[in-house]
């Protein structure tokens, strides 16, 4: 909560006002913040899921998991929402906030999939 209500003013602590593109990096840094806010808690909820996962020794889900989600949310959607094209089709404005939206959407992937698999059940027939 601190992070998205007082974007602003982490921002303007860290970047000084005589830097010549001081409202545009502000802007851009407040963007980021929210997104990362926001972010929090399809995190949170994942780590909590992963530990409890790990727990039960259903480590080739964790690997499985984290490998979708970093290969299609950090890199492929970091790739299309940050760098703003991907082949030909442009899909938003490219910069910062699109990559750490497509970080953003990895960890909602990697949450989403962890839920499902500990509301399924399966972890609980797992031999250690």
């Amino acid at each position: 909560a601190i992070l998205f209500f007082f974007s602003r003013t982490i921002m303007q602590f860290f970047i000084p006002p005589e830097s010549a593109n001081h409202r545009e990096a502000i802007e851009i840094g407040i963007s980021c913040l929210k997104i990362v806010a926001i972010m929090q808690i399809p995190k949170a909820i994942s780590v909590v899921l992963s530990a409890s996962l790990r727990a039960a020794g259903d480590l080739r889900w964790l690997v499985f998991v984290n490998t979708v989600g970093v290969l299609i949310g950090e890199v492929t959607m970091a790739r299309v929402l940050g760098l703003g094209m991907f082949m030909t089709y442009r899909v938003m404005e490219p910069g910062l906030p699109g990559i750490w939206l497509g970080v953003a959407i990895g960890e909602a992937i990697r949450s989403g999939m962890n839920f499902h698999r500990y509301h399924k059940g399966r972890w609980k027939e797992i031999e250690v």
